[in-house]
Formats: C-alpha cells, structure tokens, sequence
C-alpha cells in the first residue's frame, strides 16, 4: 500500500511539473494563475476592444497574438512589455499605432496586418532587431521612412496597400536583401 501512495505522489508531482513547464496560454485567466511561467499568449478572437492592462504583470511574455479582436485604440504602455520578441495585432480595427512601441528594444516580428494605420510612428526606427514586418491590408500610401533604417529586416509585407511603383523600387534598391511583398501594377520586372 505504501507504494501505491509513494507512486501516486511522484506522479502528482511529475504531473505538476509538466503543467509549469508549459509556456503557451490561450487564456488571460489561466495565464493569471501562474504569470510567471507565461512565455506565450494567444488571445484571437476574444472581441477585446483595447489591449488588456494586465498583460504586464508577464515578466516572461516573448509572444503576444491579439489577432482577430476588435481593438482599436493600443494603449501607449504596449511599450512596457519590454522582453517581448513577437507581437501580432493583425485583423483588428487599429487607427494609431503609439511611438512608445519602439521602445520594445527586443521586438523581432511586428504584424500590423488588415487594420485601418494610415501612418506609423518614425520612433518605429528604434526595433533595431526587427526581422519582420507585416503592414499588408492597411491605409498606408507611403512607405515609412524608419524602414530604411531597419538593416535586419528579413521580410516587409506591403501586400494591399497603395503605394507609388518609385518607392517600392527605392525600397527594392536600399533593403537588396529583404524579401519584400506587394502587388503592383508596375512593369518593373518583379
């Protein structure tokens, strides 16, 4: 009897082990419960109409997908979540986007994709780390200056938008290694 009790304690106990050590949350009241283990939070579809205050109580957060929701305004404390690497706030109703979010020094993926951005913030020239970069659905009808100065960028997505065939080309020339996705009507060749 005493080993079954051992036994069953030992795979309590693994059994609790294996839930702290998973990162991904796809709940913001399951990833309240235990904060400091959240890694990942994907909240689409969620109808959230701003993002939640409490996502800075994550001291860990690396990834935050708020896709799909009806957001429209981002609050300037976004730029808090200082440790984040990815943030996906595609498919919502965003006007403005806050300068302070280039102060996510460490943001590697940003993905803006299918809101209302007319402009971004040229403070966006800050995310030095900044691989990706997904605009594809927007009101933009200029390529944004900062662009020009992010050197790591592997990938802009301008897919949608409304923009002069010279920039595209401009753009081309001075990021020769960036993969860069649009649809033009251009004859330039590519």
């Amino acid at each position: 009897m005493k080993k079954i009790v051992v036994l069953m304690i030992v795979l309590i106990a693994l059994s609790s082990f294996v839930l702290q050590t998973e990162t991904t949350f796809y709940s913001l009241l399951a990833a309240k419960k235990d904060p400091i283990v959240v890694e990942h939070l994907i909240l689409q579809k969620k109808k959230y109409k701003q993002v939640p205050d409490s996502l800075f109580i994550f001291e860990n957060l690396l990834s935050l997908d708020l896709s799909k929701n009806k957001i429209d305004l981002m609050s300037a404390d976004i730029g808090e979540i200082k440790q984040l690497r990815k943030l996906d706030l595609s498919r919502n109703m965003i006007r403005l986007v806050p300068p302070q979010i280039s102060k996510l020094q460490d943001l590697e993926e940003l993905i803006l994709s299918k809101n209302q951005i007319k402009s971004l913030p040229e403070d966006l020239a800050k995310l030095k780390k900044l691989k990706v970069l997904k605009l594809d659905g927007n009101q933009i009808s200029k390529i944004p200056k900062f662009i020009y100065q992010l050197q790591n960028l592997e990938l802009v997505d301008l897919r949608q938008l409304e923009l002069e065939d010279e920039d595209l080309l401009r753009l081309h020339d001075h990021l020769p290694e960036t993969s860069i996705y649009y649809s033009t009507n251009c004859a330039c060749g590519f």
